[in-house]
């Protein structure tokens, strides 16, 4: 399951699990503390907590996993010659099967 842990710096995210492992693992009191170190009306939810939680003492670490994020494709001129045949094949395979729907370009 991806979860976005959103705006929350690493710093936030280390306190966080330190002020969770102070307050006997409250998630109220973890909140509160949040709010009053970071002088923040808002503060990660429980289901934030619970998840960054998880995630430390499964991997050891609060940072963002490497690779995520949005995937990018290089634009070469084989790419784009390849996109341009496919293209070409598929509207010859629609030509084919609606012949009076589709006006050839």
């Amino acid at each position: 399951m991806l979860i976005y842990y959103g705006p929350y710096s690493t710093k936030q995210r280390v306190k966080i699990i330190e002020f969770l492992n102070s307050c006997q693992r409250s998630i109220v009191m973890t909140e509160r503390k949040f709010r009053q170190y970071f002088n923040s009306i808002s503060a990660p939810t429980a289901f934030m907590i619970r998840s960054l939680v998880g995630r430390f003492e499964e991997l050891g670490s609060v940072a963002d996993r490497p690779g995520r994020g949005a995937h990018r494709s290089i634009r070469t001129v084989d790419n784009v010659e390849t996109v341009r045949q496919i293209s070409s094949r598929m509207r010859l395979e629609l030509w084919k099967r609606f012949p009076g729907h589709l006006t050839e370009r």
